[in-house]
């Protein structure tokens, strides 16, 4: 999902060159389901008592959009996160909790997914 004006602003960042050999298509372009799942994930944030310095930060950072995206696509969150109870920090996974979304840690996913690693040839 591109949460960004577009790829190229990364080129030049930490992992450039893996960005920049898979171009464009690295990022999935942000749709109009995803635009208009973007006020329901605000919403519910907004009405939770999180601190203002919350808010404000959640809604500028790619978790934000992420979710909304999630919440578009009927998608299942990948992360490493865990549920908490403060209102100081908006966590994935309890955005995801109260609007019905799935998520997983990167070790389920892999089980459920059944990944396999193999080394050498």
């Amino acid at each position: 999902m591109s949460c960004w004006p577009g790829p190229t602003n990364w080129l030049n960042g930490p992992m450039g060159g893996a960005m920049h050999s898979r171009g464009a298509a690295f990022f999935v372009p942000t749709d109009a389901s995803v635009l208009a799942a973007a006020p329901a994930v605000s919403a519910w944030v907004v009405q939770q008592g999180f601190e203002p310095a919350a808010i404000s930060t959640f809604l500028q950072v790619a978790d934000f959009w992420l979710i909304a995206a999630a919440l578009a696509g009927h998608h299942t969150v990948v992360t490493h996160e865990v549920p908490s109870p403060t209102l100081k920090r908006i966590k994935i996974p309890n955005v995801c909790v109260g609007l019905g979304i799935d998520f997983v840690n990167p070790y389920q996913m892999l089980r459920r997914e059944q990944a396999r690693f193999v080394l050498g040839s």
